[in-house]
């Protein structure tokens, strides 16, 4: 894994990525969704070795705190109440004018991102799990305070990884 960098309005803070993105719940990347898929950002509370014959199915309320396997099903995150409880607006990958590294852009709506920007302000140096379908699918940490609804993901990506993870997040 490597460092991501966050930018939001013109300001890069990084965070670590520390899981892969690959496929869940049985969805191929790049085969449509039917229902748009909302992401669940929370934070973590704590992360255990498991096995995937340990991990649930299922979506567990965002209202309530959970445990939740990442996509190798190789780890088990406690994690409190998710900020985030709509689709995204959209999410996207490719590599910007005049630089050379892949980066994934998702959009939060208004509330969502104001929720978001208090998690990140409370907790620099702590680890938030994004989960789609009941798995997180990266579980980065937090570096600085993001306080804006359009989030850019950096550093580490490859092309097929960041388009593994916009279309995670993209809604139908």
């Amino acid at each position: 894994m490597g460092s991501r960098g966050i930018t939001v309005l013109g300001v890069v803070a990084m965070i670590t990525a520390t899981t892969a993105v690959t496929a869940c719940q049985g969805v191929a990347a790049g085969e449509p969704v039917a229902t748009p898929q909302v992401p669940q950002i929370r934070l973590v509370t704590n992360v255990l070795p498991t096995t995937p014959a340990q991990c649930g199915s299922g979506i567990p309320a965002a209202e309530e705190p959970a445990r939740m396997c990442n996509t190798a099903g190789d780890l088990l995150y406690e994690v409190d109440r998710s900020v985030t409880h709509s689709p995204v607006k959209r999410a996207s990958a490719g590599v910007p004018q005049n630089q050379t590294q892949w980066v994934v852009t998702f959009d939060l709506t208004d509330a969502d991102a104001d929720a978001f920007a208090e998690l990140t302000a409370r907790n620099v140096g702590k680890q938030i799990a994004i989960a789609v379908g009941g798995r997180v699918i990266t579980a980065p940490s937090v570096n600085g305070p993001i306080s804006a609804g359009m989030v850019q993901v950096t550093g580490g990506f490859d092309e097929k990884s960041a388009k593994d993870l916009a279309h995670r997040l993209q809604p139908s």
